[in-house]
């Protein structure tokens, strides 16, 4: 018929059907050897990724460690250092190694996580840092990065790692309990540059890229059973002199890490991965990093003077203790944290203990607590203004003491869980108040307590 044709195959004679729709029936080939395949793409028309197991890579891969190099001071939360001859700063978004530019022989510096990667198998674990070095490979100078186990400029003992070697080569390398499997004659990094170098490691093998460009995959010995010995590996960067002194000093830096559990859902909340990289709220997310409660080593608290516009303590709660005060409905800052600038405190619970030391007590007395969430300054006066933000109080109970109770008597701890957490932001203030409406300023009556925050900065 003029303006039609007939799609007709030449073997068989058979003529293509189309549906009523006038579409085009098509029925694909069963057999895998011959069925083709489908591309899937974006929505930018580029290929979807999957992992080196076959799964669909998606957002919902698991982190395990992240380092942001925030501030002027290492992270000693998340980072362990061991140098000779050599030192480690922090400053300008980079961590580097041999800041001073050392060439002494045999001098070394090295960076290692707190934390261990566990390696899982099949399931592919991603290391992902910005480095920049100094130097090309040449003699007498050794850098390395990655997972793995070492010490002093002894070779590694375990571990997946790039190498700038002394012999003037770039390597990839897998190591299982010190057998080395190599792959040599790489092109290194451009110096001083920073470049996105990544480890992916799996069961049978171990790729390299650098800048989203695979460079190597080190295949595992088929004598091993996975390219470590180790299931679990700390993050390390490493830089040392050969035993002769090298023509120019190394120096390497490390911008930002993430390592990354792929494959697997490993089903942990976000306060519990944020613990796990030391932002915990019994610990500073800043320098320098140490404890935040009340609670010096063998040590008994300093009395307290209570007072509403000045706080007793500056820490996340803890140890607490103060004399026996005239009855008023005075709201006092017994504490007052102020949460690191860039960082919010998320507050899970609070739990409060008190008791009687000293004399016992002559007038029944009355305790009532309660939080003060996210004020400006530290004085519970702070009202609303232009620029200022008065505490949002929320209460936690009260506790009591009869007349006469003697020495070492409690009140019932307090204990609340907040569903939804209370959040005080960046600069801002978390108050723990008392306030004593029944009670008598009695001499040598002191009570004394403690008071636990559990939560998490993020």
């Amino acid at each position: 018929m003029p303006g039609y044709v007939n799609v007709i195959d030449s073997a068989s004679g058979n003529v293509a059907g189309v549906t009523t729709d006038k579409e085009m029936k098509v029925s694909l080939s069963q057999a895998a050897g011959t069925a083709g395949f489908a591309k899937m793409l974006d929505g930018a028309g580029e290929p979807v990724h999957v992992t080196d197991t076959g799964a669909l890579l998606t957002s919902g891969r698991e982190l395990l460690i992240t380092e942001t190099v925030d501030g002027s001071a290492l992270n000693t939360n998340k980072w362990i250092t061991s140098t000779s001859g050599m030192t480690i700063t922090q400053s300008n978004g980079f961590i580097t190694l041999n800041a001073a530019s050392a060439t002494t022989a045999n001098a070394y510096a090295i960076l290692r996580s707190i934390k261990n990667v566990p390696l899982m198998g099949s399931l592919p674990v991603l290391v992902t840092g910005n480095i920049k070095t100094s130097v090309l490979p040449q003699a007498n100078i050794t850098i390395e990065f990655g997972v793995g186990t070492v010490a002093t400029n002894a070779l590694p003992t375990d571990g997946c790692y790039f190498r700038w070697n002394s012999n003037g080569n770039f390597q990839c390398i897998i190591n299982n309990g010190l057998g080395e499997t190599i792959v040599d004659s790489l092109t290194p990094p451009t110096t001083n540059d920073t470049s996105l170098m990544e480890i992916e490691i799996v069961e049978d093998a171990v790729a390299f890229f650098i800048d989203d460009v695979e460079i190597a995959s080190v295949t595992v010995p088929l004598a091993n059973a996975y390219p470590t010995n180790a299931a679990r590996l700390p993050i390390f960067l490493r830089v040392y002199n050969g035993s002769s002194t090298p023509a120019v000093a190394p120096q390497t830096n490390l911008g930002q890490l993430t390592v990354v559990q792929q494959d697997a859902q490993l089903g942990r909340s976000w306060p519990t991965v944020l613990a796990s990289f030391g932002q915990s709220a019994y610990q500073s997310p800043v320098t320098p990093f140490t404890q935040i409660a009340n609670h010096d080593n063998s040590a008994s608290p300093t009395s307290a003077s209570l007072s509403n516009t000045v706080p007793s303590y500056s820490t996340l709660g803890g140890r607490y203790q103060f004399a026996a005060v005239v009855a008023a409905a005075t709201d006092y800052a017994l504490f007052a944290y102020q949460v690191p600038t860039g960082y919010q405190l998320f507050v899970n619970s609070i739990h409060i203990s008190s008791l009687v030391t000293g004399l016992a007590v002559v007038t029944a007395t009355v305790f009532d607590w309660s939080i003060g969430v996210n004020a400006s300054a530290a004085s519970l006066a702070t009202v609303d203004g232009a620029g200022t933000w008065a505490p949002r109080r929320v209460p936690v109970g009260t506790q009591g003491f009869l007349a006469l109770a003697g020495l070492a008597a409690t009140a019932n701890d307090i204990v609340r869980n907040f569903t939804t957490p209370l959040v005080v932001d960046s600069g801002r203030y978390l108050h723990v108040i008392v306030q004593v409406p029944a009670g008598a300023a009695t001499a040598s009556l002191i009570f004394r307590g403690n008071v636990t925050i559990n939560g998490y900065f993020e």
